[in-house]
Order: C-alpha cells, then sequence, then structure tokens
C-alpha cells in the first residue's frame, strides 16, 4: 500500500512516510487520514484433495475527520480494494497464493472520526 502512489496521495504523513500503521495504539500525534492494519481476524485450515493451506482473513481500517461526507474515506477504502481484490502474489513455502475476497464494510462511527473497513481474505497452499 505504501508504495501505490494513488492511496499515498490520499493519506497524511507520519514521520516523513504514508500515514498506514501495522500495530496499536496508534501514536498520538498521528495526523487523519490514515489507515491502521494489525494482525489477522482469523487463520483457518483450507485444506483439500491432500493439500494443505490457510485461509487468512484480515482487516484494513480506513479512517478520516468526520467532515459530514463520507467522499474521503471511501475513496481510500476502495482504492485499498481495488489494490488486493483477486490478486495473486509470492508468499515463501508456498505454492499459491491469491487473495480471493475484498470487500468494503463500515467502520464504527465516532464523532469526530468516519472509518470503512476493507476485508481481505486470502488462500494460501503449502509448498
Amino acid at each position: 500500500m505504501n508504495t501505490d502512489a494513488t492511496l499515498t496521495d490520499l493519506l497524511a504523513t507520519y514521520n516523513a512516510n504514508p500515514a498506514i500503521f501495522t500495530s496499536m495504539p496508534i501514536p498520538d500525534d498521528a495526523d487523519l487520514p490514515y489507515i491502521v492494519t494489525e494482525g489477522e481476524v482469523s487463520n483457518s485450515p483450507y485444506d483439500f484433495k491432500g493439500s494443505g493451506g490457510r485461509e487468512i482473513v484480515r482487516d484494513i481500517r480506513c479512517y478520516t475527520d468526520n467532515t459530514g461526507s463520507s467522499a474521503l474515506v471511501e475513496s481510500i477504502a476502495e482504492r485499498v480494494r481495488a489494490l488486493f481484490h483477486d490478486y495473486a502474489m509470492s508468499v515463501t513455502g508456498f505454492d499459491d497464493a491469491m487473495i480471493m475476497n475484498a470487500s468494503v464494510g463500515m467502520a464504527p462511527e465516532e464523532t469526530d472520526v468516519s472509518g470503512r473497513i476493507v476485508t481481505i481474505t486470502f488462500n494460501i497452499m503449502e509448498s
């Protein structure tokens, strides 16, 4: 995500990098808009026909200032979705890795923050 200019142009910067955080808590001095992704929502067996694998679900949460318009947060979430939906990737130790689905949903609304969640589901098959 941090190498995609279309996405990073929509985000604030933090320490001279796009505001994409992979752990909580978010630094107190971080400005919106930013993205948060940390750990897996689930990591389940994905076995069939004598092959082992994993199905992994991960949430990527997108946040902006609540200005009364959801246009910016939706643009960020849709760009994240576009980057991951139907994307094949390489994972060391696995033959096949494919993001099967990337979907956008609502994040809990707060008074001063708007959010969207992009849920990524991907499958990896053992070598």
